[in-house]
Formats: C-alpha cells, sequence, structure tokens
C-alpha cells in the first residue's frame, strides 16, 4: 500500500473491517445457539418451546455474514486490483523506468524487467487480495475461540495463550526463510527470462547457428536453482504447519484432561479457533513472498536516477544549437576500466554539419550518446549554446533532437504510429511528408492497409533499408533542432541512398547536424570533419583541408579507402507425471492429514506432505517453463514468430507468468485442497456413525452450497469463500443439541469442521480457474504442430557439394500475403562460386537469403505451378533445416550477439559438437575477421562478457565477431548480408580482403547480398532483382559491357565515390 491513494487507503480499510466482521460471525452464533441450548433444556424440562425466534436469528446472520463477506471480498479484491495495476504502470509508464538512465538500463535485463511487471507483481496481487481476508477471518475466528474459551474454562485457555509465544517465532523464522529463498528464485527466474527474451529476439540468428541447444541449456540450469529453492521452502513450510499443530495437540491434550476432572467443555471451541491458526498459516507464506517481491520493484519505483527527466532544468528560450566538448574524460558504467573519452575537446557550431569518424571503438557514438545525455561525463563537461548539457531540463533537450541511430528500432505497431513516436502531435499530413523525405512514402503505399499496416515487432518482414527508412521518416516529422545520425544512410541502396542524402541535406539547413560516420562519401560534404583516435580529437575541417594534409588521419584513410562503407489441465497433470511417485506419496499424506484433523490428531505428516508436494509443484514449474521454451524453439518455420500473438514479449511474458500459475493445481494448493475434501468425507462418515439424523440434515445443504459456489466462481472470485460462513451459521445450530448427548457431540465436530472445510474448497476455485487459464495459453504453443519442425526431413549421407538452384521461386510473408516479394526468381548458382545479389531496398535480396536457409518455404502457387529451391538437386522442402543449416556460415545485416563471453559467441552452435572449437580455432577465426587484436587488448580479452545483444562493444566490433562465428564453421556455404557494413574503411579493407580469399576456396559456395557495388566487384557472377524477379546476371564485366540495370546501378554508386 506504499503508493495506495487515501481512497485506496480506506478501501483496504473497509475490506479489513468486513473480514474481521466474517471472522466474528462465528462468536455471535455461538452465543445464539447458547440461548438454543436454554430453550431445549426449558423443553425437556416440561415447557413450551418455539423454533421461529431462532430461525429468525439465524436468518439475519447468515444475511448479514453473506453481506459483509462481499463487501470484504470486494473491497479486498478491488483494492489488490488498483495496487497491482498502480504498481505496474509507475514501472512502465514514462515516469519510471522509461525515465531511469541509460546506465541503469546498461545493468538490468530485458528477461528482469519482464518478471518484475509480471511474475512479482502478480504475487503482490495475490498478497493483498483475498488471501488477506482469509488470513484476518482465521485470525479473528482463533481470537474469539479463544475469548470463548476463557468465559468457559480460564484454566484451557491459559495453556492455549502459552503456545503464542513459539507461534510467532515460528512466524517470524518463516518468513525470514521464505523472503529470503523466495528472494534467490526470483533471481533466477529474472535470469531465465532474460535468456528467453534474448534468444525469442535473435531468433533468426538462434536458428541460423543451430543454438536449440545451447540456449535450451542456459535456461535450464537457472531454472535448476529456482527449482531448489521451491522444494527448500516446502520443507520449511510443511515443518512450521507440524510445528503449529503439535503446539495444538498439547492444547487439546489438557483439555480432555479437565474434560475429564468435570471441568467445563471448551474443547470445541478451542479447536476451531486452533484450526484456523493451521489454515491462517497456509497464507503467510502468499506475504512473505508478496513482501519479497515488492523489495524487488519498490526501489526501482523510488529510485532517483542521476539523469532525471522530471528532474525541472533550464529551458532556453531559443535554441542555436552549439554544441562544445571540453576535456571529456567517459568511459561505461559497465566498463569502468576500459576509457572511451580521454580528454575530447571539440566545438561546433550553431547550424553547421559536423562529421565525426574514426575506426570502430574509437568513440564517435559515444559522442552521440552524451550529446543525448545518455550518460553524463566522468570528468569535464559537454555545453549546449554555452550552457551545461546538466543544467537543462533533459526532457526539453531531448524534444529538440531528432536521432537516427545504427541498428533501426521499430516496434510493435502501424506504420503510422512508428512514426508518430517522432511526434505524438504530428498530423497525418505531416506524417506523409516526414516519409516522403525519407524516401518511404511510395513503399508504405504499396503495402496492404497503407500506413495503417502493422510492423512486428523489430520490424518483421520489412528489409534493412526499408527499416532504416522509417526510422529517419520518425526523426525528421519532430523537426528537430539538432539531428543525429549515426549511420543513418548505411543500409541503403546506392539509389535510395542518394536520395535520402538529398532529402537530409535539405533537412539540415537551419539546425545543427552531427553525423558518426564509417563511409567516407557521406561525409565529403560536411562543414566540419572530425576524426577520432582513442578518445581524443586528431584532426578537425573540411575535406579539402584535411586532404591538405599528406600525412594526416583523413587522407590517410581516404587513399587506404577500397570501397565505401555501409551497413547492412489434464495435460498439466500429465506433465507432472514425473513426478507421480511424488504426487501419490503427496496424496496419501494429505488424505491421512484431512482424516487425522476430523478425528482431533494431528500427526508430522505435514513435514513430508509439504515436502512432496513441494516438489511436484516446483518440478511442475520448471518442466513446463523447459517444454515451453523447447516448443517455442522447435518452430523452425521463422513464420510463427512473425505472428503478432508469438512476439518475442508475448512469449517471454507466457514463460514468466503463466507457467508458475500452474502450481494452483498441483503443488502445496492441490495439497490443501485434497485435505480439505478428505477431511469433509471423514467427517461426514463420522457424523453418520454417531448421529445420521443430523449427518442427513446438514448434508441436504451441500448440493446448494456447491452450486452457488460454482455460480460465484464463473463471475468473479471476490464472491467465493462467502456462502460457506452462511453454512457454517446454520450449521452451529447443532452444537448446543449435541452437549446434551455424547454421540450427538461427535456428530456435531464432524459436521461442523466439514462445512467449515468447505469454505476453503470454494476459496480453490479462482486459483484453478486461473491454473486452466494459462494452462489453455502455455499448451496452445506446446501442442501446436510446427509447420516446419527442424529435425523434419532427410540428412543425407553425402557431403553438400554447394550447388544451389532456384526454380521459379514465388513468395510472400505469411504476414503480408497480398505483398509479393518474389515473382518467379530463377538462377542457378554453381559449386565453388560467388554470386551476389544486388538492387534496391525491397526488391527481394535478403528474402532470397532467408528461403536458402529455410526460414520460411516458397509459396505454393498450384501444384502444378509449385517453385522450388534445390541444394546440390535436392529439393529443400525435403531435407531437414538442421542439415541445411549446418552447411551455411551466415553474417547478417544486423549483428546479434548473446549474452556470453566473446569466445562463447565465437563457437555459437558448436559447443555441443562431438568435437567442440578450441581456443586456436577461436582465435584463428577472430584474426581472420580482423577481430583479434581488440579482443587482446580488452581487460578479459576472449572472457569478456559482450553484454545483452552485444551491447557491450561497438557496431563495428559486433559485426567482426560475428563474422568470426561465421568462418570457424567451414561452411560450405557462405552468406553474406551486408557482412561489412559497420566497419571503418581500414578494418573493412582487411576484413573484405580475408572474405575474399575466403570465398576463393574451391569447395565454398558464396551468396552477397549488397548494396554497395564495389564489395562485389570480385564475386564470379551479379545477380540484379526487381520486383522479385532477375532481370540481369552475369560477370561484373559482362554486366558493364551491356550497359543495362547494373551498369545503370554502378553508376549511381560511382558518382558517390571519394577519389
Amino acid at each position: 500500500m506504499k503508493y495506495a491513494s487515501m481512497d485506496e487507503i480506506l478501501l483496504l480499510s473497509l475490506g479489513i473491517l468486513m473480514s474481521c466482521g466474517v471472522g466474528s460471525s462465528m462468536p455471535i452464533t455461538f452465543f445464539v445457539f447458547s440461548d438454543l441450548v436454554n430453550d431445549f433444556l426449558g423443553l425437556i424440562i416440561g415447557g413450551n418451546f418455539s423454533f421461529l425466534p431462532i430461525i429468525h436469528n439465524f436468518a439475519i446472520i447468515g444475511a448479514a455474514t453473506f453481506l459483509v463477506g462481499f463487501i470484504q471480498m470486494f473491497c479486498l479484491q478491488s483494492n489488490a486490483k488498483l495496487q497491482a495495476r498502480k504498481i505496474r504502470l509507475l514501472l512502465y509508464k514514462v515516469i519510471r523506468i522509461l525515465a531511469q538512465d541509460v546506465a541503469w538500463f546498461d545493468e538490468q535485463t530485458v528477461g528482469g524487467l519482464i518478471t518484475k511487471l509480471t511474475e512479482n507483481i502478480n504475487k503482490i496481487e495475490a498478497g493483498i487480495g483475498e488471501k488477506l481476508g482469509i488470513f484476518i477471518q482465521c485470525i479473528i475466528i482463533f481470537v474469539s475461540g479463544l475469548i470463548i474459551a476463557f468465559t468457559k474454562n480460564w484454566k484451557l485457555a491459559l495453556v492455549g495463550c502459552a503456545v503464542f509465544p513459539p507461534i510467532a517465532i515460528g512466524f517470524g523464522v518463516l518468513g525470514y526463510v521464505v523472503r529470503k529463498y523466495t528472494n534467490r528464485s526470483i533471481k533466477s527466474y529474472e535470469r531465465a527470462n532474460s535468456i528467453a527474451s534474448e534468444a525469442l529476439g535473435a531468433i533468426r540468428t538462434i536458428f541460423a547457428f543451430e543454438g536449440q541447444k545451447s540456449e535450451q541449456k542456459r535456461y535450464v540450469s537457472e531454472l535448476d536453482d529456482a527449482e531448489k529453492c521451491g522444494i527448500k521452502m516446502s520443507v520449511i513450510l510443511g515443518m512450521s504447519e507440524a510445528f503449529i499443530y503439535i503446539l495444538i495437540a498439547i492444547t487439546f491434550y489438557y483439555g480432555i484432561v479437565l474434560l475429564n476432572e468435570g471441568e467445563s467443555n471448551a474443547v470445541f471451541t478451542m479447536l476451531i479457533g486452533a484450526i484456523t491458526i493451521g489454515q491462517a498459516l497456509s497464507q503467510i507464506d502468499s506475504f512473505n513472498i508478496a513482501m519479497t517481491s515488492a523489495g524487488e520493484i519498490f526501489p526501482i519505483i523510488d529510485r532517483i536516477p542521476p539523469i532525471n527527466k522530471s528532474g525541472g532544468g533550464t529551458v532556453l528560450d531559443t535554441l542555436k544549437g552549439e554544441i562544445t566538448f571540453k576535456n571529456v574524460h567517459f568511459s561505461y558504467p559497465t566498463r569502468r576500466a576500459a576509457k572511451v573519452l580521454n580528454g575530447l575537446t571539440l566545438t561546433i557550431k550553431g547550424g553547421q554539419t559536423v562529421a565525426i569518424i574514426g575506426a570502430s571503438g574509437s568513440g564517435k557514438s559515444t559522442v552521440i550518446q552524451l550529446i543525448q545525455r545518455f550518460y553524463d561525463a566522468d570528468d569535464g563537461s559537454v555545453l549546449v549554446d554555452g550552457h551545461d548539457i546538466r543544467e537543462l531540463d533533459i526532457a526539453w533537450f531531448r524534444e529538440q533532437m531528432g536521432v537516427v541511430s545504427q541498428e533501426p528500432v521499430l516496434f510493435a505497431g502501424t506504420v503510422t504510429e512508428n512514426i508518430r513516436l517522432g511526434a505524438p502531435d504530428a498530423t497525418m499530413e505531416e506524417i506523409e511528408e516526414a516519409a516522403k523525405q525519407a524516401l518511404v512514402h511510395e513503399f508504405v503505399c504499396k503495402l496492404p492497409d497503407g500506413y495503417d499496416t502493422y510492423i512486428a515487432e523489430g520490424g518483421g518482414a520489412m528489409s534493412g533499408g526499408q527499416k532504416q527508412r522509417l526510422a529517419i521518416a520518425r526523426a525528421l516529422v519532430r523537426k528537430p533542432k539538432i539531428l543525429l545520425l549515426d549511420e543513418a544512410t548505411s543500409a541503403l541502396d546506392t539509389r535510395s541512398e542518394k536520395s535520402v542524402q538529398r532529402a537530409l541535406d535539405n533537412a539540415k539547413i537551419g539546425r545543427t547536424v552531427v553525423m558518426v560516420a564509417h563511409r567516407l562519401s557521406t561525409v565529403r560534404d560536411a562543414d566540419v570533419i572530425i576524426v577520432v583516435n582513442k578518445g581524443v580529437v586528431v584532426e578537425a575541417g573540411n575535406h579539402d583541408e584535411l586532404m591538405a594534409l599528406e600525412d594526416g588521419h583523413y587522407a590517410k584513410l581516404i587513399k587506404i579507402s577500397v570501397t565505401e562503407k555501409k551497413q547492412i489441465s489434464k495435460e498439466i497433470m500429465k506433465m507432472n507425471a514425473p513426478e507421480l511417485p511424488y504426487i501419490i506419496a503427496g496424496m496419501v499424506l494429505s488424505i491421512i492429514s484431512g482424516g487425522v484433523q476430523a478425528s482431533f490428531a494431528i500427526l508430522v505428516t505435514e513435514i513430508y506432505d509439504g515436502y512432496l508436494w513441494g516438489v511436484a509443484g516446483a518440478r511442475l514449474t520448471k518442466r513446463c517453463r523447459v517444454v515451453l521454451f523447447e516448443s517455442i524453439l522447435r518452430q523452425a518455420s521463422v513464420g510463427f514468430f512473425d505472428d503478432t500473438n508469438n512476439q518475442p514479449g508475448a512469449l517471454t511474458g507466457c514463460l514468466a507468468a503463466d507457467a508458475p500459475t500452474l502450481q494452483n493445481i498441483s503443488g502445496r494448493r492441490f495439497a490443501s485442497f485434497l485435505e480439505v475434501i478428505t477431511l469433509i468425507i471423514v467427517a461426514l462418515v463420522i457424523a453418520f456413525v454417531y448421529s445420521w439424523q443430523i449427518a442427513l440434515v446438514a448434508l441436504a445443504f451441500f448440493p446448494v452450497l456447491m452450486v452457488v459456489g460454482a455460480f460465484e466462481v464463473n463471475l468473479t472470485s471476490a464472491f467465493i469463500t462467502l456462502d460457506s460462513y452462511i453454512l457454517i451459521t446454520f450449521e452451529h445450530a447443532d452444537f448446543i443439541i449435541k452437549l446434551f448427548d455424547f454421540f450427538l457431540s461427535r456428530a456435531y465436530s464432524a459436521i461442523t469442521f466439514s462445512a467449515q472445510q468447505l469454505g476453503y474448497v470454494a476459496a480453490f476455485a479462482p486459483d484453478s480457474k486461473k491454473a486452466q487459464e494459462s494452462g489453455g495459453r502455455i499448451f496452445r504453443i506446446i501442442n501446436r504442430n510446427p509447420d516446419l519442425s527442424v529435425d523434419d526431413g532427410d540428412f543425407p549421407d553425402t557431403p553438400f557439394k554447394g550447388s544451389v538452384t532456384f526454380k521459379n521461386v514465388h513468395f510472400r510473408y505469411p504476414t503480408r500475403k497480398k505483398v509479393k516479394v518474389l515473382q518467379g526468381f530463377d538462377y542457378s548458382v554453381a559449386t565453388g562460386t560467388s554470386v551476389a545479389l544486388v538492387g534496391q531496398s525491397g526488391c527481394g535480396k535478403s528474402t532470397v537469403l532467408q528461403l536458402v536457409q529455410r526460414f520460411y518455404d516458397p509459396t505454393q502457387r498450384s501444384p502444378a505451378t509449385s517453385g522450388c529451391i534445390l541444394f546440390d538437386n535436392k529439393d529443400l522442402k525435403d531435407l531437414a533445416p538442421t542439415w541445411i543449416r549446418r552447411q551455411i556460415g551466415v553474417v547478417s545485416q544486423e549483428p546479434n550477439l548473446l549474452d556470453l563471453t566473446i569466445a562463447e559467441n565465437i563457437a555459437y552452435g558448436l559447443t555441443y559438437e562431438e568435437t567442440p572449437p578450441s581456443m586456436d580455432q577461436i582465435i584463428e577465426a577472430a584474426k581472420q575477421a580482423n577481430a583479434h587484436e581488440f579482443i587482446s587488448n580488452l581487460p578479459l580479452g576472449y572472457e569478456t562478457p559482450v553484454g545483452p545483444r552485444g551491447s557491450r562493444l561497438s557496431g563495428g566490433q559486433k559485426q567482426r565477431v560475428a563474422i568470426a562465428r561465421a568462418l570457424i564453421r567451414t561452411p560450405r556455404l557462405l552468406v553474406l548480408d551486408e557482412a561489412t557494413a559497420a566497419l571503418d574503411n581500414e578494418s573493412e579493407r582487411i576484413v573484405q580482403a580475408a572474405l575474399d580469399e575466403a570465398m576463393k576456396r574451391g569447395d565454398r559456395t558464396t551468396l552477397v547480398v549488397a548494396h554497395r557495388l564495389t564489395t562485389v566487384e570480385n564475386c564470379n557472377s551479379i545477380v540484379v532483382l526487381e520486383n522479385g524477379r532477375c532481370v540481369e546476371s552475369g560477370s561484373p564485366a559482362a554486366l558493364m559491357e551491356a550497359k543495362g540495370a547494373y551498369y545503370s546501378l554502378h553508376n549511381t554508386d560511382a558518382k558517390t565515390k571519394i577519389h
């Protein structure tokens, strides 16, 4: 209730007050029965007696209990929902999570945040909802039973009070232990969710390098620790319940001694109160878990970031856009030992276009991040119009900037929604104008729903160029005063780049532009070019001034530049079957425990009961997560992940929130349910043995209660458990009557417990319903037959030679069935040759590479005209995806590194082979990719963790690690999708030479997707695609002589080159 409003506090207070009212129904009923006893005594003596006043009183008590119980559960459940929603919003909205500084995000994981937003908040909601009401009711019943016992037999009551200190101490110790193990379990689940989120976000990389087993092992290793914590916690809870019942047994024993000595009988009253203590104990673990979950979440909400968007600051009347770095030193919070900037000093005048160039890792992108104030400088200062950036209102300042990053990030939503993120108040006309400037309007208009077309998370099936142009439109729509371009045109083909560059040139007028670039052709016209090396400025000036310095850094970069750069429920129990011995043993002990409670003798079976059910529940949760994760990775077709219902966030949320819910119908919850059912049955048997007349009367109310309970569950869980108190009220009518007869007293006790526990059966219903709903979502995936399974198909005995043939291939993405991407593509790639696919963005180049890896299958037009792709004359549809992907080494346009060490990333997918790569092989691959030198200079070398998605490495460093990951596999088919786009000129020259050498191997076929034609001049053949068809093919020289489509593309590209 830390963030509750006054109204919500009043709602909770009313709920607690009503819980006390429901709990007090028992002592009130007791006194009504006292009157009944007196009336019965009068009847026995010979007087007149009327049942009508008694019935009237019972009716009033029943109606009042129902009404009060309804209000209680409504208030508590409503408050729990409100608090959960408020906490979730505080975490998710701009107020908190999106207001934290980037340094904080560097230390977090996506999976950890998903866990906090789903599972942890659900636990808080459970702890302050109906379980709080049940707990208060039990405590009130216990206290009232104790008060009545004092009025009837103070000696017995004193003995009952004597057990309070041990129980209180036990609760305290229990709370500490449960919070300790819950915290460990939460941390394990957060790490597991991070692994799942990362894997699902890079699913193409996982499939391409056969990383399913690796991801499953990483995932399971984190779940193992959570399972152990769950089992230990169950043992502790079982021991605690046994301890409570032993103390209760001592009290009962003394009560019977007093009864034998002729003292007043208060045993039944004490029993009712004592039993409720055991029921209250079952709610304690929910409170402790809720407290632990709150302890994970509240510090995030309360954290005041060093860079606070809502912290106020200076808002300038006008912004000229002058930016100054004064002796800036900086290192990333997660890599303090690695200095990125070492006294950087530079000035960017308002309205200037300034390009920052340098080798990968030199600090270029860091300058962009400091300008946006994602981080603060360790030393020195960054000034804007003479004002220290730390003094400006950060929210206002960021509104003045437009940013296009090196790797475009698109969100799940429509095209309009993605562009409007740049300016929430933008009109449709402004959005279309920004799209036209970014050369994306024509492409969007061809989509099925135009600007209302839904885009999957990450851009879905869009090409790299299309995604980048949408990102450019998003930056331009806000009409920024400062424009930051981090390789903004790197993913575009030559023709598109030229047009977009012209649009950006027009957009530069009247605003300050800071460009980070590897490709020198994009910075030639900049007002100032700043060369950065090892975190300091080594040269600054315009192109002509820097070229005049013959031995200067810029001149050397130009001279060695060979090419310009660019960027590329029955089923739930079945799942629990391996724990069948634990379940059977747990059921037996639950039945014994339930029967024994009805017979007033609790044994220490609770310890083993808790342990066995704890094992079953913990292992069910783990197995469910593992099987679900395996089922997700079993979907070998990427089309499954293009579905809006199967976005990475949705699947990770299912793993995080739905899997734990299954314990509601297994584990300790089901154990309690089984105990109560057994108690009811045994109690009824006892009642029939000692007074069948009373048992029949009581039994008549049971069907009514069950029907009403079922009806209420279908409406809302807030109504559950209320009718049980009405039934209890009527059942208490037998309490005084049974005092006249020993046999009747036994029958009464059995019926009372039976009726009381029936309320807890109803309380189990909403948990069961939640588990069934979660199970439905889980088994929808587990039971789904994959359109394509990784092992479906043949594993040829003969080695793959490298021949690839495309025959009349047509294709449409599953989420864009109206858009024809390939329209009869035909081409044959001979063994050992290198073939480049060129053309404008969206022409189908990257789609061809995805079909080769069998991420999708060609679209079947009709049985007679079905196209196909052949590997050595074998149809890909007949070959297992696993076998296909083992033959291929891939370097994608956007490198996806996993949160592992550099060595583990390079060897990714091969660690489970019979002979995994040696360290020498890893180093050799890194050398071929020009990565060995920078890796060796890192403090931990090859054991350096790269962070989520490689966040601790620069763009060029990540791409080189990705290249090494492909080369270490010695593939027969090498697939390069803009493999050198993120490298600086010198690194590109070396890496391109290494790739050229790798392509010369006579037994290796290479498919290259390229926008920049100078990178493919050494290929044996070039294929020009337009609208999904091959319009021209041949050697580079032959195509130049033909003066066709390739000649036109080449001339356009040549005009952008620096001579």
